[in-house]
């Protein structure tokens, strides 16, 4: 277990749990459409629509061996307007109210953020806003013209991950809490185990987060979730690199010796379900599993 200076003895602190939320478009609503170009433009519309959204509904990570509490789970949607069809990016919509719901009726509502303009989060631990597998989730936009704007996703199960799994042994055959030990600044390959539905393989996203002080770093190392509009657009029109059964990851996700988090995300794809969001809109719902890996 990783104690409070990155040394084996105890467990990761609860509240380290949002750290690991942020593996999936970590800055959405910024960094995807900040600086946008007409890449945007070329993507199917829906209709005539001119609002679009990109909605996470995300659960931390597992970390075998290491966190036995609650996980975390947490909603972020952007919510933006495209007032013409040559406009290069979204306006931020603020103002909006955003619910997230789920077959049963529980309704959490997700505040906007002030510091994101057209952002509106809700993140809990053991209550309020809850993750279930094979859940059916409902996202309803109300701008302040009255307007309500919906999409539906349903909540995948984790995958598990044999190799984040795995107990490494010391020399002296004693289990350690990481999945295995390499040397700094050489590359890693994650290999997935589950086995492909209808001929292919989840839409799954790596991070790798180094552990300072006990807790995760807020920004990943490196991660392959998109992180430009151009591979934003990718991930909608064509996922296949995110689908593929092994993962290199490069040596400078890797650069000084210590623990890391490396983690993989499994994510649905949902839909919009009203005619006035663009089809270009993206909706992510997805949980995972991590493990510590030493470097030396």
């Amino acid at each position: 277990m990783i104690g409070p200076t990155g040394e084996p003895g105890t467990l990761i602190p609860m509240h380290t749990r949002f750290a690991l939320l942020g593996i999936v478009l970590a800055a959405v609503g910024c960094s995807l459409f900040n600086g946008a170009d007409n890449s945007i433009n070329n993507g199917v519309q829906q209709g005539a629509a001119t609002h679009l959204t990109v909605i996470t509904l995300l659960q931390s990570p597992a970390v075998p061996g290491l966190d036995g509490g609650p996980a975390a789970v947490g909603t972020s949607v952007f919510f933006g307007n495209r007032p013409t069809e040559t406009t290069p990016e979204p306006v931020p919509v603020d103002g909006a109210k955003v619910t997230v719901s789920d077959a049963e009726g529980l309704s959490v509502s997700a505040p906007e953020q002030g510091t994101d303009a057209g952002l509106y989060v809700v993140r809990s631990i053991g209550g309020g806003l809850r993750y279930d597998q094979n859940a059916l989730y409902t996202f309803n936009i109300v701008d302040n013209m009255g307007t309500t704007y919906t999409a539906q996703g349903t909540a995948p199960a984790r995958e598990h991950v044999a190799q984040l799994e795995a107990n490494f042994t010391d020399d002296g055959g004693v289990p350690l809490p990481v999945f295995a030990q390499a040397p700094v600044s050489q590359p890693f390959t994650l290999s997935r185990s589950a086995q492909p539905t209808n001929g292919q393989l989840d839409v799954a996203f790596v991070a790798v987060f180094s552990i300072q002080s006990g807790t995760p770093s807020a920004q990943p190392t490196w991660t392959n979730a998109p992180q430009t509009p151009v591979e934003f657009l990718t991930l909608i029109t064509n996922d296949a690199q995110w689908r593929t059964t092994s993962v290199q990851i490069p040596g400078s996700a890797f650069p000084t010796a210590g623990f890391y988090v490396v983690s993989l995300t499994a994510v649905n794809r949902g839909s919009a379900t009203s005619n006035d969001l663009f089809l270009g809109s993206a909706i992510l719902l997805g949980t995972g599993t991590a493990g510590v890996v030493d470097i030396r």
